[in-house]
């Protein structure tokens, strides 16, 4: 007959246990004693196996919630020194109110877009290069925010201000912003509307206008892409010799993160 595992190491036990006090030797009986208290199933055996895994929960335990708290200091520095940079960089003598129409006939105003950062490009659609390389960058810029995460896709809003409000109608840059990403919202307004938001933000232009009545001419012009804070508040300007990585990676260093987003 097949005797079980645990039966066969009782009657070992017990065998020892009979042997032990008539072993003459006390460094026998030691010996006797040492291999009972060690045998599988002993109390020292059990204290044996369970005392390196409950030091290893211990540490496992230990390690976690010391990188948890490592993790969330440094997410809540993170977070604060953003806020930081926003406020200290929002004191700029740059930006300010204005008020234009937009691409369907609607007049817009600094104060309805308050609560949504802003980046801001001021040029005219008959240019010929540099305002679709920035128009791009601003489409980049956009698409890739977004995917970084989802809330950023709805609180930065691309703007597009036309300094050529002779030519460019609401329904002309409607018309030339299809090429670009769909959320560029496109302005214009009198002459003396897009002058003084153009000021607001130190935009230089200058018409090249021939005569009066010509109808083909450049415009000679800043090139700056401006982020303003959701208060309406001046952030950063972003020259032409920024590239579309480098305004991405600036702007979404400057936009909030919950405490635990460390990755962005």
């Amino acid at each position: 007959r097949r005797v079980h595992g645990d039966t066969t190491l009782m009657l070992g036990r017990r065998a020892l246990g009979l042997l032990a006090p008539r072993l003459a030797s006390p460094v026998a009986r030691a010996v006797v004693q040492r291999a009972m208290s060690t045998a599988p199933g002993s109390e020292t055996a059990k204290k044996t196996v369970k005392t390196p895994i409950a030091a290893y929960v211990r540490g496992l335990v230990g390690a976690v919630t010391a990188g948890g708290g490592i993790i969330g200091t440094y997410g809540w520095y993170r977070s604060k020194a953003r806020q930081q940079v926003v406020k200290s960089a929002g004191e700029a003598d740059i930006g300010g109110p204005w008020e234009l129409t937009d691409m369907d006939g609607r007049r817009v105003s600094s104060e309805d877009l308050k609560g949504k950062y802003l980046l801001l490009y001021f040029g005219f659609t008959h240019c010929p290069d540099i305002c679709p390389t920035e128009l791009s960058i601003m489409s980049t810029v956009t698409t890739e925010l977004a995917k970084k995460k989802a809330a950023w896709g709805d609180l930065v809003q691309p703007i597009f201000i036309s300094i050529d409000p002779r030519r460019d109608t609401p329904a002309l840059i409607k018309a030339y912003l299809k090429d670009f990403h769909p959320r560029i919202m496109g302005l214009t307004g009198s002459a003396e509307e897009v002058t003084a938001a153009a000021k607001r933000y130190k935009v230089f232009f200058y018409s090249l206008q021939e005569t009066p009545e010509s109808n083909e001419y450049l415009i000679d012009h800043s090139i700056f892409i401006y982020l303003v804070s959701p208060e309406g508040a001046y952030i950063q300007h972003y020259g032409y010799d920024k590239n579309a990585k480098a305004v991405l990676e600036d702007v979404a260093a400057k936009l909030p993160t919950e405490w635990y987003e460390f990755w962005l």
